[in-house]
C-alpha cells in the first residue's frame, strides 16, 4: 500500500440469533448509527501505530511485539493483526491436508486466534498428536486442542 486509506464500517446487531441461525431460519441483522473508522497507510518505520479519537493514549508496536496485551482498547486491533499470522496459517493448511478433515479455517469470533476444524471422530487422536507435534516443532509453542460437538441450541428448561 503506497497511500493512506480511510475505511468506514457501521456497527451492527443481529436481532435474531448471534451470527446466523444454524437451523435454517432467517437472521435480521441491522446497521446501527454508530461506526468504526480506520485510517491505514504505510509507516516510515517498522512499527504499527494505533490511536483513537475516543482515548488519548496512542500505541506503537513492532511486529514481534504484537502479542503483548495492554489492557485497553488497542487489544482489539492487536488481536485482528494477530489473526493473520504464520501460526494460524500453518494450523489451517496442515489440517486441510489431514485424513478425515472436512474443513479447517481460522476464526476469531469469541475464541481468540484459533482454527476450527471439522474432523471424523476416528481421526481426532491422530490429528491432535501429529498436528500438535508439527506445530510445536515449527514454532516452539505447545498447541491446545478443544473437542466440541454440535449442541441442541436454546430451549426451555
Amino acid at each position: 500500500m503506497k497511500e493512506k486509506r480511510q475505511i468506514f464500517a457501521p456497527r451492527r446487531v443481529n436481532l435474531i440469533g448471534d451470527h446466523t441461525d444454524y437451523n435454517g431460519g432467517l437472521v435480521f441483522p441491522a446497521a446501527l448509527n454508530m461506526c468504526t473508522c480506520l485510517t491505514i497507510g504505510p509507516a516510515e518505520d517498522d512499527c504499527f501505530h494505533f490511536s483513537s479519537e475516543n482515548d488519548p493514549t496512542a500505541f506503537s508496536f513492532r511486529k514481534e511485539e504484537l502479542a503483548q496485551r495492554q489492557h485497553s482498547w488497542v487489544n482489539y486491533p492487536l488481536g485482528v493483526l494477530k489473526e493473520f499470522c504464520p501460526e494460524l496459517d500453518f494450523l489451517a493448511e496442515r489440517a486441510q491436508q489431514f485424513p478425515g478433515v472436512l474443513g479447517s479455517r481460522m476464526t476469531g469470533a469469541g475464541f481468540g486466534g484459533c482454527t476450527v476444524t471439522l474432523i471424523a471422530e476416528n481421526q481426532v487422536d491422530a490429528f491432535v498428536q501429529e498436528i500438535g507435534e508439527a506445530y510445536e516443532q515449527q514454532f516452539q509453542i505447545k498447541a491446545d486442542f478443544y473437542m466440541a460437538e454440535i449442541g441442541d441450541g436454546a430451549g426451555k428448561l
